[in-house]
């Protein structure tokens, strides 16, 4: 027996060692190299997958920790947080503010806009049935801010661990954030003076990941004629776009959703004679969106429409879309997963609000997850003729991690959960 005893210790120290290795560590500094811009701060303007991945740092979701949704009855749902009037406050502002997530609350009574809040949460009363809510609910763009397991440290993209966060304190002691292009981000990277690089590289996991940040093309048909739909088609091709003026990774998209089928592109009209001047607004902050609005603009002119390109602020933008004071703009939104709500914010998009009282009470009639999904995609089939949107593509969020980032864990939109994630020892 005490021969055994070597052995036997032995082979406990490596399962301790080897658990040791395994086991979440506390501490160190998570360095980011961001492709793009640092600039938004508001979860309604957060529309790009990395900008809703670095506001996750600051702001929190009601799906996770410590708030929680219970439903009460099929009408029915409590939204159980302990920052329940920021909840509320947050959930209000859309109600007010230009923004096509604000379908997102379309089937709360009175749409959200009188939430209250009390001890025990906020209380959710739906006008229909929509068993999608709580998914619905899960948004970036309706994450509450201030109320995340980060805050902001007094340099510029530097980011701080609470060490109350009432979900636990995040395994990172702090994260700093370097803005740069996509060759600073690979330098960056591949020196080791980052161990993460957003929006750099492929998606993580691969051909199935989600694609969920959608480019429209909205147009204002009384502007641009009746026959600009006709033009589009026959003139731009959609792979095109993503194969040469886009970031990876990207996909394109012939319908109002992702997944669902195209329009057939129709036979090329004749080219307007006397050419009409039309303006195309475009987010100045986004590289893509400047490289697809040049191309519109050339593939557009044979047909006898002179593009003259215009590039605003997202806040700007989505002002000029409220008020419906523009020819032609490219619009980007971050969809939800489900096809449902995702459809509910392409109809806001398209200024079609009051197509959701019509749409959807049906589609929540529909229980079974799969049929419900099935026929959101076949209505947004048949709706997109009358909706004046053209889709474009879609894309997500590249990523690169080194081997010493563990536990690197996604949500649903295919965006990093920085408070899960730590650092371990790299080879």
């Amino acid at each position: 027996m005490s021969r055994q005893w070597p052995r036997v210790l032995g082979v406990l120290l490596l399962g301790c060692a080897l658990l040791g290795a395994s086991r979440a560590r506390y501490g160190g500094a998570l360095k980011v190299a961001l492709v793009g811009r640092m600039t938004q701060t508001d979860p309604l303007l957060a529309d790009t997958p990395a900008e809703a991945a670095l506001l996750s740092l600051v702001t929190r979701s009601v799906c996770l920790a410590p708030a929680e949704v219970s439903r009460g009855t099929p009408l029915s749902a409590r939204v159980g947080a302990p920052n329940a009037a920021a909840v509320a406050a947050a959930w209000q502002r859309l109600a007010t503010e230009p923004t096509p997530y604000r379908a997102l609350l379309y089937p709360l009574k009175d749409e959200g806009r009188t939430l209250a809040a009390s001890a025990a949460g906020v209380e959710l009363t739906q006008q229909f049935v929509w068993p999608d809510l709580e998914r619905s609910l899960c948004h970036p763009a309706l994450a509450v801010p201030g109320a995340g397991p980060f805050k902001a440290a007094a340099a510029a993209g530097s980011f701080i661990a609470i060490d109350g966060f009432a979900a636990g304190r995040a395994f990172v002691d702090a994260l700093t954030v370097t803005a740069t292009d996509a060759r600073g981000a690979e330098r960056l990277f591949s020196q080791r003076k980052a161990q993460l690089a957003l929006g750099a590289g492929a998606a993580p996991g691969g051909e199935g990941a989600p694609l969920l940040f959608a480019t429209y093309l909205a147009f204002n048909r009384a502007k641009v004629g009746e026959g600009f739909r006709q033009a589009f088609d026959s003139s731009v091709d959609r792979a095109d776009l993503t194969r040469f003026f886009v970031r990876a990774p990207a996909a394109p998209m012939p319908g109002l959703l992702p997944g669902a089928p195209g329009r057939p592109a129709g036979p090329k009209p004749t080219p307007l004679s006397p050419a009409r001047e039309v303006s195309l607004w475009y987010d100045a902050s986004l590289d893509d969106q400047r490289a697809v609005a040049e191309r519109l603009q050339v593939r557009l002119h044979p047909l006898g429409y002179k593009v003259a390109l215009k590039g605003l602020g997202r806040r700007e933008l989505r002002e000029r879309w409220q008020s419906g004071d523009f020819e032609l703009m490219l619009d980007a939104v971050l969809l939800p997963p489900r096809p449902a709500p995702a459809l509910a914010v392409v109809l806001e998009l398209g200024r079609q609000h009051e197509a959701l009282g019509r749409q959807l009470p049906a589609l929540g009639a529909i229980s079974v997850d799969a049929a419900r999904d099935a026929a959101a995609r076949e209505l947004a089939a048949s709706l997109a003729g009358g909706v004046d949107l053209l889709p474009l593509y879609t894309q997500g969020l590249g990523l690169q991690a080194a081997p010493g980032v563990q536990a690197l864990h996604l949500d649903e939109y295919g965006l990093p959960r920085f408070d899960e994630l730590f650092l371990g020892t790299e080879p």
